[in-house]
């Protein structure tokens, strides 16, 4: 967390951080780890086509149901334009 609360900082972004994390989750720790590098590396790009003021990213983790964990990755930027939303799934495709 603390590296990206140092990228955060970095970029005018304001990170907040609301987890709360099961007692336990079983899960592959590299995986995770990697796919919540790239959604944060993502949010952190979107955030920072707003003002400064404006720029926010939030990462909030919630027990859903009783085996599965929800976490969101949630930031200010401008979203998603409707040409992009036709590829949003097709590998290998970015903007």
């Amino acid at each position: 967390a603390s590296r990206f609360a140092a990228q955060a900082q970095q970029q005018g972004v304001e990170l907040l951080l609301q987890p709360a994390p099961p007692s336990a989750l079983w899960a592959d720790r590299l995986q995770l780890e990697v796919v919540l590098r790239n959604l944060l590396a993502n949010a952190f790009e979107a955030a920072a086509e707003r003002p400064r003021a404006e720029r926010q990213v939030r990462v909030s983790a919630r027990q859903d149901g009783a085996t599965r964990v929800c976490i969101t990755v949630e930031d200010s930027g401008p979203g998603i334009s409707a040409e992009m939303e036709e590829h949003l799934f097709e590998a290998f495709h970015s903007s």
